[in-house]
């Protein structure tokens, strides 16, 4: 990523109107990025509009002063072609990706944003990634046609052989799967997070259906899948002991697949509290090994690899891969030592309440001797935790919630001057609402979350008479369903 000199933040900017500021250009903004090599992007203060220009001419200015900005007719893009007006942020990224030197990353790692690399320090993450071959090898050829085949020859056989089961065969062209990383900005290094799209390959809808079919069969004693379940686990607790949250690094790519088969192989065909599938297990076992180890993706360079070991992020298996083998581990670990008074999992995050910091130093360390993971452990700090997307507080023995934010969210959403549905407009207003109600344990942190959101969305071109409407919608909806006497009403 480009590092930001500390003199190269512009001063407030200009309290113009977005039409405005469409129509023309603005002498001064807010600089988001700027690069090593002369490209410099400004964003204004809706979020939405940038500007680039050439940092030729530009006098960056001390904090808290103006810089000097070049007249439009003087600065020029990194394509040498002259900018007339501002453009939305989608519109510039994807003018500085015809620049050969500026790669556009999809979006920063979990969050609403997109990413300007130097195509080459972006090109050698990538590079870097594709060296690990206990994982990823490399292919002389393309080996689609032949995975078609194998593969449509497996289900042809068992959808002759039972009506119970039915798997899509595969007809079309097909392509190869690629590779991209999303930048974790938050990370030291800025590090890529490997994801392997296998939309355009072959198998991809076939393990879609192998999805569904064995998501019944993941032990999931100890899942959660929505913050809602964890807060609902979390009502039954006093906060006595104490909390921590155990994260696992990187637990896709480091999932062992055979272990990984040979668990769901067990799980389906020889564990007694589950049905078995109507499929032999020879066939199952060879189309999940299509489905992961053989399926080919290609990479910046146009070379063609495969991920032998781990699952990829991008796979329709992955999550099931992931759940699989966690929920495997934590068996293993809780015949060894007793369950933590309060035990939850979603996917790789762990959220922990025991009795006293040695119990969950020994709960990390048996996980690690019982599976091939590494884990890091977040301990509570002044009695606050976040978890998922809630914040933990302890008081008067008991826990209260709210909303957490992560240090490195930039506020942005989509925006209420997209060309979308409005439908989609008002979704996004009742998702930051209903997770104000029901993340927040008091009617006090419920408003001060409401009045964040507010700013939020207005920041980003809504209209405070559309969020107020939801607003009064959303709280009378959770009062008829709920009621004043229910016991999950804030305080």
């Amino acid at each position: 990523m480009w590092e930001l000199p500390g003199k190269t933040e512009l001063a407030i900017p200009p309290m113009k109107s977005v039409k405005e500021m469409s129509e023309k250009t603005t002498q001064s903004g807010t600089l988001d990025y700027i690069s090593s090599d002369g490209i410099l992007i400004a964003r204004w203060k809706d979020n939405s509009i940038v500007t680039i220009l050439s940092t030729d001419g530009c006098r960056f200015a001390e904090r808290g002063q103006r810089a000097v900005v070049p007249s439009v007719e003087s600065r020029q893009d990194a394509t040498t072609l002259y900018m007339t007006k501002h453009v939305t942020m989608r519109h510039t990224c994807k003018f500085c990706s015809t620049a050969g030197h500026i790669h556009r990353s999809r979006w920063m790692y979990k969050t609403a944003a997109f990413v300007l690399i130097n195509t080459e320090e972006y090109h050698e993450k990538l590079d870097h990634i594709l060296t690990d071959t206990s994982k990823l090898e490399r292919l002389s050829r393309n080996p689609t046609e032949n995975i078609k085949r194998e593969a449509n020859s497996i289900i042809q056989t068992i959808n002759a052989a039972t009506n119970a089961v039915h798997l899509p065969p595969i007809s079309g062209d097909f392509g190869l799967g690629y590779l991209y990383g999303n930048v974790k900005t938050h990370k030291q290094g800025n590090p890529l997070r490997p994801i392997i799209s296998q939309c355009p390959a072959p198998t991809y809808q076939l393990a879609k259906r192998l999805n569904t079919l064995l998501t019944p069969y993941i032990p999931n004693k100890y899942c959660v899948t929505s913050s809602a379940e964890f807060m609902g686990k979390l009502r039954n607790y006093t906060s006595d002991g104490v909390i921590a949250s155990m994260d696992v690094e990187s637990l896709f790519t480091n999932v062992p697949l055979n272990e990984t088969i040979n668990f769901i192989m067990d799980r389906v065909y020889r564990d007694t509290t589950t049905p078995t599938l109507n499929i032999l297990e020879a066939f199952l076992r060879a189309l999940l090994e299509i489905c992961t180890k053989k399926t080919p993706f290609t990479t910046h360079k146009g070379h063609i690899y495969i991920q032998k070991d781990g699952v990829a992020m991008g796979s329709p298996l992955g999550v099931l891969f992931a759940n699989f083998y966690m929920g495997v581990v934590e068996e293993r670990v809780f015949r060894k030592i007793s369950k933590p008074d309060l035990y939850v999992r979603c996917i790789d995050d762990t959220f922990i309440k025991t009795a006293n910091q040695e119990s969950i130093e020994k709960l990390r360390r048996i996980f690690e001797e019982c599976s091939s993971l590494r884990f890091t452990l977040e301990h509570s700090l002044q009695g606050r935790l976040p978890f998922l997307d809630v914040l933990l507080e302890i008081s008067n023995n008991s826990f209260n919630t709210s909303v957490y934010v992560k240090p490195t969210n930039l506020g942005l959403c989509l925006n209420g001057d997209s060309e979308c549905p409005s439908r989609y407009k008002t979704t996004t207003i009742r998702a930051f609402i209903r997770g104000a109600i029901s993340h927040c344990s008091s009617w006090r942190g419920t408003h001060e979350e409401l009045d964040r959101i507010t700013k939020i969305l207005m920041n980003n071109s809504f209209m405070n008479k559309d969020i107020n409407r939801q607003i009064k919608k959303e709280i009378e909806k959770w009062y008829q369903n709920e009621g004043p006497d229910d016991t999950n009403m804030p305080a």
